[in-house]
């Protein structure tokens, strides 16, 4: 029974974070499709051309392709579906995660003094437990970040009169597998750290709620 309740509790909160992430990318997707139509442009920042400088490639895409065509709309529902994915599993993971750690290290070690030590033992649980959460999270939600960031830098090389054969060469969507997990190391590097970060600062911010 105690197990069935923890995973209600489990898949109660992934579903919740899930959906919160969900939502995010509907708004905030023409900014991430902003930085990625500007890192695999073409243009030159010292060229004397509309789109050679940042502010200049903002008004000119905007004007050639309106803010739904050529910001919101590139890869949104594979945004959607990517943060859904890594933040429902990293924030309902973590809970569970942590707390196995923490039985885990009280059970081996017996139980804990307090003072120092026991602060010492719950920010290295933290730290460890975001660690696994968000690389777990993010390696399964890597495809979804794959074809969203290919579907967002496509739009800007079919903006910048690529050939058909220059478009054909960066296929949007994995030929196979393997090919689905390309370039995950850095994305779940970057998903524990930020996880991790996260659990760590918020209980920083406890503590100094506490103390104050």
């Amino acid at each position: 029974m105690a197990l069935a309740r923890s995973l209600d509790e489990v898949w109660g909160n992934i579903a919740a974070a899930a959906v919160a992430g969900f939502m995010q990318p509907g708004i905030f997707n023409p900014l991430d499709c902003l930085r990625i139509r500007w890192q695999v442009s073409q243009a030159s920042p010292t060229a004397q051309v509309p789109g050679a400088t940042f502010r200049g490639f903002i008004a000119d895409l905007l004007q050639r392709e309106g803010l739904w065509t050529g910001l919101w709309r590139p890869g949104l529902p594979t945004n959607m579906c990517a943060v859904a994915v890594s933040q429902g599993l990293r924030m309902g993971l973590y809970p569970s995660v942590r707390d196995l750690l923490q039985s885990h290290l009280a059970g081996s070690s017996g139980t804990p003094c307090p003072g120092k030590a026991t602060k010492t033992k719950s920010t290295s649980v933290m730290l460890l437990a975001g660690l696994g959460a968000g690389s777990v999270a993010y390696f399964v939600g890597a495809p979804f970040w794959l074809v969203k960031t290919r579907q967002q830098a496509a739009a800007q090389l079919a903006s910048e009169a690529a050939t058909p054969e220059q478009l054909r060469a960066k296929a949007i969507f994995p030929g196979s597998l393997h090919e689905c997990w390309r370039g995950s190391s850095p994305l779940v590097a970057r998903g524990a750290l930020l996880t991790a970060g996260q659990m760590l600062g918020r209980l920083r911010l406890q503590s100094s709620r506490i103390a104050s």
